[in-house]
């Protein structure tokens, strides 16, 4: 047992105080002497017996008051026995080649590494994913994480921005992250956009502050890409390793913009933009311009803006239309419909 406040203690010597009142009570009976004793009553032993008894209980129920008292302003608390807490490691692949790492880990017993990744398995079963240059999802894997029987986790990972994908999840486990500055960042393609006969290779780039694009164009005489016979996915080559990714061919969009005379300075304004997103985007964007719906076929167009005061006609793609609101906050505001916008 320890005590949070052990000065209070001292105030156990106030027990003498009742102890000592006690006993000097019991000082000799001065003797008085009287003429006659024929009115006195003689005293019943039991009833002296009972009388010390009471002041016996009373003694021992002051001392206990103040004792009482004392202990509860020295707060004590019983320390039970400590047991072994276990302790995980899971380090993230990428770093088990860095220097400041192995140094970490040199104290730490095999049995308790684990690799950052599905299954978190021991680093000696995995030896052929510690080069792996992907950044993991961090966020899955600490669900996972419930599966471990640790009483404390340490993640030591790259903490890259890439892998912190989705809400973060709540879990109540005492995860300690320990980030690593490996000066590195990693660049990981994401998709592959044909155009003709060039391939659009958009890589995410990520380190531990920020997370941006990269959009790079290649051929198929780079020997970096592998299209299947399906042509519907592609391999490519990066860091000595083979990434597969879908393959999305490039298509011209079309845009139609019905208006109204009253909406000419609009319809100038929407068809630059469309104009500088096709340059912006580097795809192509065709802007159609009408009065009427005479000759027109619909179906091949994919985005229809409808500035006119009437009624907008059934379209089976994405729709702008435009509606009087002197409230509105934004430019461009989604409708109830799926693809419908109101300008």
């Amino acid at each position: 047992m320890v005590f949070l406040n052990p000065l209070f203690l001292w105030a156990l010597l106030g027990i003498s105080i009742p102890i000592a009142i006690h006993f000097w009570s019991k000082k000799k009976v001065r003797t008085i002497k009287i003429g006659s004793t024929q009115f006195l009553k003689e005293l019943n032993p039991k009833q002296t017996s009972s009388i010390r008894l009471n002041q016996w209980f009373l003694l021992l129920l002051r001392v206990m008051i103040l004792g009482l008292i004392t202990l509860i302003l020295a707060m004590p608390r019983l320390e039970l026995l400590k047991t072994e807490r276990s302790i995980t490691y899971l380090v993230e692949p990428s770093l088990l080649t860095l220097e400041k790492v192995q140094t970490l880990l040199d104290t730490v017993a095999d049995d308790q590494i684990r690799l950052l990744q599905s299954d978190f398995p021991l680093t000696d079963e995995s030896e052929e994913n510690s080069q792996s240059t992907l950044a993991p999802n961090y966020w899955q894997l600490t669900q996972e994480m419930k599966n471990l029987q640790a009483d404390s986790i340490i993640i030591v990972s790259k903490g890259l921005v890439q892998g912190f994908k989705g809400r973060r999840p709540s879990v109540n486990l005492p995860l300690h992250w320990l980030v690593i500055d490996s000066a590195t960042s990693t660049l990981t393609p994401v998709r592959v956009i044909q155009d003709k006969e060039q391939f659009i290779i958009t890589s995410l780039k990520s380190d531990q502050s920020i997370l941006q694009y990269k959009t790079e164009k290649s051929t198929l005489n780079d020997n970096i890409i592998n299209v299947d016979n399906k042509l519907d996915s592609v391999e490519l080559k990066y860091n000595n390793e083979t990434i597969k990714l879908s393959l999305t061919q490039q298509k011209t969009s079309r845009i139609l913009i019905l208006s109204e005379p009253q909406f000419e300075a609009e319809e100038i304004y929407i068809s630059a933009a469309f104009n500088a997103l096709s340059k912006y985007l580097d795809q192509d964007i065709q802007v159609s311009n009408a009065r009427d719906l005479e000759e027109i076929d619909m179906s091949s167009f994919d985005v229809l803006v409808w500035l006119k005061q009437e009624a907008m006609i059934p379209f089976n793609g994405k729709m702008l239309q435009w509606q009087a609101d002197e409230l509105a906050i934004n430019l461009i505001e989604a409708g109830s419909k799926p693809g419908h916008f109101f300008l």
